[in-house]
């Protein structure tokens, strides 16, 4: 999302130095993918080193561009789009709408119900 010029940490970023004219809009936009770049980078290097698989690049990169996919269209589009139809926005667990709070549920009983097999890919 940074990559996009999107996301909290380029949110946070923008409300703490962007400027009145927003002359350093882009710049804060640059600045943000280069903190999320530098954060994310190690963790990606070992992932990356972890994976056992003779396809080790197609299984990486379909592991880091997929999520990004999947996020924008289910989440951005259709999640957002039906909490603005005003569809389970009743305010539940710590101010959080219904509707998030059970799809919160839902991705961690996929991630529960199929941990076992991430093992597949790694040493």
């Amino acid at each position: 999302m940074a990559a996009m010029g999107s996301g909290d940490e380029v949110w946070a970023l923008r409300h703490l130095f962007l400027n009145a004219d927003h002359s350093n809009a882009l710049l804060i936009r640059i600045v943000g993918f280069v903190i999320v770049s530098l954060i994310c980078l190690p963790p990606l290097i070992v992932a990356y080193q972890a994976i056992a698989n003779k396809r080790k690049v197609f299984v990486f990169t379909g592991f880091l561009i997929i999520p990004l996919v999947l996020d924008t269209v289910v989440i951005l589009l259709l999640l957002n789009g039906i909490l603005e139809k005003g569809v389970l926005t009743q305010v539940w667990i710590m101010g959080t709408p219904l509707l998030i709070t059970l799809w919160f549920v839902l991705c961690v009983v996929v991630v529960g119900g199929s941990f076992r097999y991430l093992k597949l890919f790694a040493k």
